[in-house]
């Protein structure tokens, strides 16, 4: 039953996938409510197709802790694992704020106001 936004998306795609149904709020009746509450809840095949949507979702190779215990002595195998840091980590204040590209947009800024300004007073 979407009401606003993304929601008409989503349930368009919940159809799509097989596990429910759609309503209108806008044009929808008791009876069609009531239809589509008794077809999800009395036929299998939303259910089926959820527990193949959950077994895809849920088919990993390890568990959360696994991958964590893995990733902690993967870096303890590589002495701190330098090769996966983003080189943003060592940028210094004025790169990480790109205070270069910030001035070089106020000086021009500053050279063309101040150059239209002084045409203009020649103009006048």
């Amino acid at each position: 039953m979407p009401f606003m936004r993304d929601q008409p998306m989503n349930v368009q795609k919940i159809i799509d996938m097989g596990i429910g149904l759609g309503v209108d709020p806008v044009t929808m009746s008791k009876e069609e409510l009531k239809k589509c509450i008794i077809e999800i809840a009395e036929n299998n095949k939303y259910r089926e197709r959820i527990q193949e949507i959950r077994d895809i979702l849920y088919d990993k190779p390890m568990t959360g802790l696994k991958k964590v215990v893995w990733w902690t002595e993967y870096v303890v195998r590589h002495k701190g694992a330098k090769h996966l840091r983003s080189p943003t980590v060592d940028f210094s204040w004025y790169d990480y704020l790109l205070v270069e590209v910030v001035l070089t947009a106020v000086v021009m800024i500053g050279t063309i106001v101040y150059f239209s300004y002084k045409v203009i007073q020649l103009l006048l």
